[in-house]
């Protein structure tokens, strides 16, 4: 059977032993790449070290609405002793609320798909 093959020469362990430029060059780049993406992971974890008091607020801020909505027995006890100990703050903090309630309704239309400036309806 002759060989398929496009060099005559069959392949012999010198010839196969012998440096490849691209090889050493593939090589090295892949050496470097690895060395590049290790440090580079290690900025990132240096980086987002100083995100992580951040991300503790957002969690406590979570936990504290989750607390409200599980408890809402408490929050219109206090809404309503607000109200009959300080009226007029009571209807401060009602305008204050409703202004940043209606606020957020529209910025929320706004970033949803669909939401005005779009064309859809």
């Amino acid at each position: 059977m002759s060989p398929t093959r496009s060099d005559p020469q069959p392949r012999t362990p010198q010839a196969v032993a012998q440096p490849n430029p691209r090889a050493e060059r593939l090589a090295s780049r892949r050496a470097a790449l690895q060395a590049q993406s290790q440090r580079l992971r290690g900025e990132l974890a240096h980086d987002l070290h100083a995100l992580v008091p951040w991300g503790q607020r957002v969690d406590r801020v979570r936990d504290a609405w989750r607390w409200l909505t599980q408890h809402p027995a408490l929050v219109v006890g206090a809404t309503v002793a607000l109200v009959v100990a300080r009226p007029r703050t009571a209807w401060r903090w009602g305008g204050r609320l409703w202004t940043a309630w209606t606020a957020w309704q529209r910025a929320r239309r706004w970033w949803t798909p669909g939401g005005p400036g779009t064309g859809a309806r």
